[in-house]
């Protein structure tokens, strides 16, 4: 009996903690999930990391605690289980955080630009983008495994991303985007945002996500005491 806690990069796991597993961007995340669930046959699953602001009031490094997951463009939507979901909004709540309940929408492509956030937070009203969580998701479902999913703003609405991410897949193909970067002194500023956006959203993670496990944890000893009688 356990809980897996999981984020898509190394540098969101390292940000988590030592407990988080990389699963690694895009089309690696899916196997890596379901080797872990294998191995480690969690009883919950918490997908953690970072995600572009939609929400025009969210400042670098809100909380984006999920209570729907929907995919852009596809009539795929899921919520989490609502006992735990509600325990850990109060958790969340009680530890007096920066969050949001909210939906948060998964497209394969980077939302680089405000005139692509503003269109998908009037489309679907969700305060966050990410480009994993909603196949994760598929992938907790499938398995019967409930889920819960918090990530932290690193990009707000107001704020266009360095052009050359635009192309991002995965952390081997950022040290190309880096490199380019560098080269090009007018993207220097919105890329040192960038990181400073990282480095807030990474510390709200790692206050926020072992509030989250605790709930997990302490739903998952009540399911144990419940069969027990």
């Amino acid at each position: 009996m356990s809980v897996l806690i999981v984020a898509p990069t190394k540098r969101e796991a390292r940000g988590v903690g030592e407990k988080c597993v990389a699963l690694g961007a895009r089309d690696k995340s899916i196997p890596s999930l379901e080797l872990a669930i294998a191995e480690r046959k969690p009883d919950t699953i918490i997908i953690a990391g970072v995600c572009g602001g939609l929400d025009p009031a969210l400042k670098k490094g809100s909380l984006v605690f999920a209570r729907q997951v929907e995919g852009v463009g596809t009539e795929s939507t899921f919520a989490p289980e609502k006992m735990i979901f509600e325990s850990g909004r109060r958790a969340l709540r009680s530890a007096g955080l920066s969050f949001v309940t909210s939906k948060l929408v998964t497209q394969q492509n980077v939302a680089g630009t405000t005139t692509e956030k503003l269109a998908l937070w009037n489309e679907y009203g969700a305060a966050g983008v990410d480009m994993e969580t909603l196949p994760l998701i598929q992938v907790a479902e499938k398995a019967n495994i409930r889920w819960l999913v918090l990530r932290a703003v690193i990009d707000t609405a107001s704020t266009t991303l360095p052009e050359t991410l635009s192309n991002w897949e995965n952390e081997e193909h950022e040290r190309g985007i880096k490199l380019k970067i560098l080269q090009n002194p007018s993207e220097w500023k919105k890329y040192l945002q960038l990181a400073h956006g990282l480095r807030l959203a990474l510390k709200s993670l790692r206050v926020g996500v072992p509030i989250i496990q605790k709930v997990a944890e302490d739903t998952v000893s009540l399911d144990m005491d419940i069969l027990a009688q």
